[in-house]
């Protein structure tokens, strides 16, 4: 939906006063087997009524970030990394409001920050959510923001992308053949990324590694 409509629609809660209907339903008694649900024969003699109350009331909480909408997209993250969103929520109604919160799955990928207090009226609170995925697929997770009266349903959604980078060395071995001391050679090897998203990166030396002297007391390959 569009920004246009979204931002509709909360306009609309806003200035929602609330309303309660009534409906009665009859329910008619039938007695006997039948194959076919629907189809005993009943008499309008044996009815019973139904009375329905639906209030309807104007919730206490609305996002107010990104027209309004309860879908947070993630959209494509690389596996390892950790992608950063936002929600704003205000209490619309007249009273504080005590929130509290659902919670996500504690081994899935979502994660929300930082913790919810107590809105005064027409105050706002901003959550912060974090999305990092393990696997590459799709994740999906309902977050609920509770009040005493009500539940706002927040929609957390991301994919999880493998990274999918080549290096132009040939065999892995980057060889910089033979060097005169004192002097320096310079070669290039090229960094490609051909997954669909942008991929954070960074370039160690094995041998600056602080596991370096416990992995050379090991056993040398050529005894084993």
């Amino acid at each position: 939906s569009s920004a246009e409509y979204q931002a509709a629609v909360t306009s609309l809660i806003r200035q929602f006063k609330g309303q309660f209907r009534s409906m009665t339903i009859p329910c008619y008694v039938a007695s006997g087997q039948t194959g076919n649900p629907g189809e005993l024969k009943y008499s309008i003699h044996n009815t019973l009524y139904l009375e329905v109350h639906c209030p309807a009331v104007r919730p206490p909480v609305v996002v107010i970030s990104d027209s309004g909408r309860r879908l947070v997209d993630f959209g494509d993250v690389s596996i390892g990394q950790t992608c950063p969103r936002s929600v704003t929520i205000q209490n619309i109604s007249e009273k504080d409001m005590e929130l509290t919160a659902t919670l996500t799955n504690p081994a899935g990928p979502f994660l929300m920050l930082n913790a919810l207090r107590t809105l005064p009226p027409g105050a706002t609170h901003t959550l912060l959510l974090t999305f990092s995925p393990g696997q590459g697929q799709v994740f999906q997770e309902e977050l609920g923001i509770k009040t005493f009266n009500s539940m706002l349903h927040l929609t957390l959604k991301g994919r999880g992308v493998n990274p999918l980078v080549s290096l132009s060395v040939e065999d892995g071995v980057f060889d910089m053949s033979a060097v005169l001391v004192g002097e320096f050679v310079e070669k290039h090897f090229k960094v490609q990324n051909t997954s669909m998203l942008a991929i954070d990166y960074v370039i160690k030396q094995d041998s600056l590694s602080p596991l370096r002297h416990a992995r050379a007391q090991g056993m040398p390959v050529f005894l084993k």
